[in-house]
């Protein structure tokens, strides 16, 4: 996939506890993840696709594991990108 910014591609959302911009993916195992549109060095989340249900277009993603995040290289526009837990300041108000 081209182009870095995920908001640029799919609808974005507004997180409710700090009000960044997020957009909603599905994982391999059908689990929503709200991500941090802008692609980050060492991200460990990887657009595989796009797909569609009743909210939506929506990227598909992988999260690698820690091995894989470290040894992939990625071709030439390629991002990768961190769940918005890892950045939201308010993550310890949700319950997992």
């Amino acid at each position: 996939m081209t182009g870095g910014d995920l908001a640029d591609r799919f609808n974005a959302a507004e997180c409710r506890g700090c009000s960044q911009s997020i957009v909603w993916a599905r994982t391999d195992n059908d689990k929503s993840m709200p991500l941090d549109p802008l692609p980050v060095a060492g991200g460990n989340v990887k657009v595989t696709g796009v797909g569609r249900d009743d909210r939506g277009v929506h990227p598909r993603v992988r999260v690698l594991g820690k091995r894989e995040s470290e040894s992939l290289l990625d071709p030439p526009g390629e991002h990768r990108y961190v769940t918005h837990f890892v950045t939201c300041p308010k993550r310890k108000d949700f319950k997992r």
